[in-house]
């Protein structure tokens, strides 16, 4: 399209300015042309702002179709990065950086605020930093986001005990600058002391956000109204009352919108927030859609938000082929990202510059006061081998610099080849230790000087800097790695061959080999250092690495076992590796990927949780079957396959796979796997073997723990307790605070099974319950409450139905031990009661949870109540340890203890 005569905002490009002694030219930064996409960010904008200040409009909608997102496609290099920081200086009115050839942008609000987010995999991006991206923009509003700060500063409590949120802020770059601006832990902590205020708590209460938490859901239980505008969020109570984790993290987003919304119509609309997402192609290309599919549940969360996406491929959300991978699609959820939408926001592809574009272009970026320094033959001839990609642009102007830095004179020769030759040409141009520090730098997709120098063995940090100031060279100072070539400059640069000092594939392997040795160093350090964005980098270059060299998976077997250990998720490490690509490398990243998404997901509700589960379980086996790990790391795959099958179920494929480990050379797997030994063994009922597995390791914590629920199964009570006591007093000496409450809320199971016999058991029932009523253990939780149930069991009917109601919330947790334990106690309450009818029921509902083996010595126990059997029989198949006689003995005077 054609530019209007006046001049070009332009800021000056000191990097040209620097490359040459030469003064008699301005060297100018330019961006051209992209007028209709301006028009279509300008309808997007002010759709979506009449959208969301119709009268209406609901916030807490969370099943209406989306049309908050604009998408902006193209291949790499053609300037999308570049159109999207234009459009946010756009959407800011900063009239100082504005383009003067667009016209000038109507607004219905007073009001825009803006964030913007790199998502790029060498970035270290995960959902935290979004969201805190996102609520450091909101707050140049200058109000709080009550219901959004309370329940994030409570999950920051949780996820981040020794770390408060200020202190983080300061040490991450670009939230630090954006935070301080509008001093965001302060905003935050101002706005709880205010919630608090409106409950007549003290000051002191404002420091723990859980305390606040607590006092809402209390409040909320009570039936008491919250005397404060949050009372009216409608999902505020169900988000406080989960568990503070990574799930529902990803939820809160409904609650900045509801914020948002709340602020909008006390401020009447005079507002709007746009979030610009770019390189989002790092996001779609990766080994799973775990990532995609969380940043597609926080847009769908915030419909009052306009998000303006940026990246290489068209958004598939609209598809509904997509619907096996992401929460919402078709077009039904995503009208406007359907493929002839004309309603914006809508999909756009960013297409090359015309050859009178590029044109000006060249004639504006270099100037000579009012003369363009490249003259007409030259312009033209770099218009046409363009192509109208602006990066070949730019790299034209920087080989016409050095052209005349050199003092030569340029001729339209000098540029007639295309991409690749101009790369080639850029490249001889360099001196011989630049040009072998690109080739090797290609191979990263970020680097900072040390790693340069580390890599290229330099004497001096010299060269390594010069390069960093080179054109085709994309600097980010808030990335663990702040500097990046340019990913079309990295393809040619690898893909050249011609050259006396070209890399031959031996070299590029090597090079590849010493570059993940390096990056090896640097995960150590920063893993030391608690440098987790860094450390994080730094495997995923790693395993990029191995897998397109097919190099030995090395330290990054360690440091998979961190990643799963830690639960590192949201996006921290996603390798750029295909999904199709068959390698050890690929292997090992779905392996992590597929057992941390699931742990990521938590206990999640019915079908959900199975859909995930048997989701994991298939990538986990396809994995295996693809045959591509060996040793270590098939073993840990083999580990986490037979978890998921134990998990869902399927206990004899759990016990293969533990068993064929078991011998494993890897020390940590070994240990994994005789742990993992245990629960097939116990829900199997070979209880012999499982002593033998106990008594032949050291009675430490995790293993006494294992011993007490062996002694309990076979009815010794009071050693069960002994065991569990010790257990617990070692994890809490060692500050595991969540092993312990397990224990707590085992001791409080066995006291329950006991008794009230007048001893300390109905104590330990009521510390247990106490102890564990606002723990994030559900297992421990429940197991508590099933002491007490047990406790209080005493044939009738409302102690039957507390039971039943217990063994409903294991189902819905998806915890199956729960489920059977409850049905035990059922059954002993039905015992009880003494009505064969109620006896009937309760083993019926026992029998038909154990038709795969699993637990059905729980029903033998049930048969030794039954005195005459009349409530049913079964054959004996647990391995007892003393016995049938002395086993059936010891249960028995369990329902002897409570008739006497």
């Amino acid at each position: 399209m054609p530019f209007d005569d006046e001049e070009e905002i332009a800021q000056p490009d000191l990097s040209l300015i620097f490359a040459t002694n030469a003064t008699n030219f301005n060297a100018v930064k330019l961006f051209i042309d992209r007028d209709e996409e301006c028009l279509a960010f300008d309808m997007a904008v002010q759709m979506h702002h009449n959208h969301i200040t119709d009268s209406h409009f609901d916030s807490q909608d969370v099943v209406s179709p989306r049309r908050n997102v604009l998408t902006f496609f193209g291949a790499g290099g053609v300037g999308k990065s570049s159109l999207s920081r234009a459009l946010e200086i756009r959407h800011s009115g900063d009239d100082r950086q504005q383009r003067q050839n667009w016209p000038v942008m109507q607004r219905q609000f007073e009001k825009p605020v803006e964030a913007r987010v790199d998502l790029a995999s060498d970035s270290g991006i995960d959902l935290e930093r979004i969201l805190l991206s996102i609520r450091a923009a909101v707050g140049r509003l200058g109000r709080p986001m009550h219901a959004f700060d309370i329940t994030f500063s409570r999950y920051w409590e949780h996820a981040h005990p020794d770390t408060p949120l200020d202190e983080f802020l300061r040490g991450d770059g670009a939230l630090r600058r954006a935070s301080e601006a509008i001093r965001l832990p302060e905003q935050m902590q101002e706005g709880l002391a205010e919630i608090a205020g409106a409950f007549g708590s003290s000051s002191a209460m404002v420091s723990a956000a859980s305390r606040i938490a607590l006092a809402i859901g209390r409040a909320a239980r009570r039936h008491r109204a919250l005397r404060h505008a949050i009372e009216d969020c409608r999902r505020l109570k169900p988000l406080l009352q989960a568990e503070p984790d990574l799930e529902s993290l990803s939820y809160y987003p409904h609650l900045l919108s509801w914020d948002l919304s709340e602020l909008s119509r006390k401020l009447e609309g005079q507002f709007h927030v746009t979030v610009f997402l770019d390189t989002f192609e790092d996001v779609t290309r990766q080994t799973d859609r775990s990532f995609e599919r969380l940043l597609q549940r926080l847009i769908w969360l915030m419909p009052n938000v306009l998000f303006v996406i940026s990246g290489r491929n068209r958004l598939d959300w609209a598809d509904p082929r997509s619907a096996g991978d992401l929460q919402w699609s078709g077009p039904e959820s995503w009208p406007g990202l359907a493929i002839g939408s004309s309603v914006e926001p809508a999909q756009h592809m960013v297409g090359h510059l015309s050859y009178d574009d590029s044109a000006r272009f060249l004639s504006l970026r270099l100037r000579n006061g009012d003369e363009p320094v490249i003259n007409a033959d030259i312009r033209a001839q770099i218009a046409r081998a363009s192509g109208g990609y602006p990066l070949y642009l730019d790299l034209a102007v920087a080989r016409y610099i050095q052209i005349v830095g050199a003092g030569a004179r340029p001729e339209p020769t000098d540029f007639v080849s295309g991409f690749p030759g101009l790369v080639s040409r850029v490249l001889r141009d360099l001196d011989s230790d630049e040009r072998r520090l690109v080739r090797i730098l290609s191979l990263l997709d970020s680097f900072d000087v040390e790693l340069a120098v580390s890599l290229a063995n330099l004497e001096s940090e010299a060269v390594a800097v010069r390069l960093t100031h080179r054109l085709f060279v994309m600097s980010d100072e808030d990335a663990p790695f702040p500097y990046s070539i340019h990913r079309l400059i990295r393809r040619e640069v690898q893909l050249a061959s011609g050259g006396a000092d070209a890399f031959t594939p031996a070299d590029w392997t090597r090079y590849a080999q010493r570059a993940f040795d390096t990056l090896g160093e640097r995960y150590h350090r920063a893993s030391r250092a608690g440098a987790r964005r860094t450390a994080n980098s730094a495997l995923n270059q790693a395993l990029r690495l191995a897998d397109e060299y097919r190099l030995d998976l090395g330290w990054c077997l360690e440091a998979s076992y961190v990643f799963i250990e830690d639960c590192l998720w949201e996006g921290s490490v996603r390798p750029l590796i295909g999904a199709d690509e068959a390698s050890p490398a690929a292997a090992l990243a779905r392996t992590m990927l597929a057992v941390v998404d699931h742990r990521w997901q938590g206990r999640l509700r019915g079908d959900v949780m199975s859909t995930d589960l048997r989701e994991t379980a298939r990538a986990l086996n396809e994995v295996l079957s693809a045959g591509l790990l060996t040793g270590d790391a098939r073993d840990l795959a083999t580990y986490y396959a037979a978890e998921a099958a134990r998990e869902l179920g399927d206990a004899a494929e759990a016990e293969r796979l533990i068993r064929s480990i078991s011998g494993s050379s890897d020390t940590r797997i070994a240990s994994l796997a005789s742990k993992g030994l245990v629960h097939p063994l116990r829900r199997r009922g070979h209880f012999r073997e499982l002593r033998d597995l106990v008594n032949s390791q050291p009675r430490e914590a995790v293993w006494l723990q294992m011993a007490g629920t062996l002694s309990w199964s076979q009815g010794l009570f009071e050693q069960a307790k002994q065991e569990y006591k010790q257990s617990r007093e070692q994890f809490i000496a060692m500050g595991y605070l969540g092993n312990a409450e397990e224990l707590l809320g085992s001791l409080g199971f066995v006291c329950g099974l006991i008794g009230d016999d007048g001893s300390e058991n109905t104590g330990i029932v009521a510390e247990s319950i106490a102890a564990v009523q606002t723990s994030r253990n559900r297992w421990a939780a429940l197991m508590a409450q099933l002491g007490a149930a047990a406790l209080a069991a005493d044939g009738s009917e409302v102690s039957a139905q507390r039971i039943m109601e217990i063994r409903d919330q294991g189902r819905a947790a998806g915890l199956t031990s729960i489920q059977s334990y409850a049905r035990l106690i059922l059954n002993l309450n039905a015992t009880l009661s003494r009505s064969v009818e109620a006896m009937r029921r309760a083993r019926a509902d026992l029998a038909a949870a154990v038709t795969d083996g699993d637990f059905l010595w729980l029903l033998e126990i049930c048969d030794f109540w039954s005195d005459d059997g009349q409530a049913g029989g079964t054959t004996p198949t647990a391995d007892w340890l003393d016995g049938l006689t002395e086993t059936r003995d010891r249960w028995r005077q369990v329902v002897r203890n409570r008739q006497d």
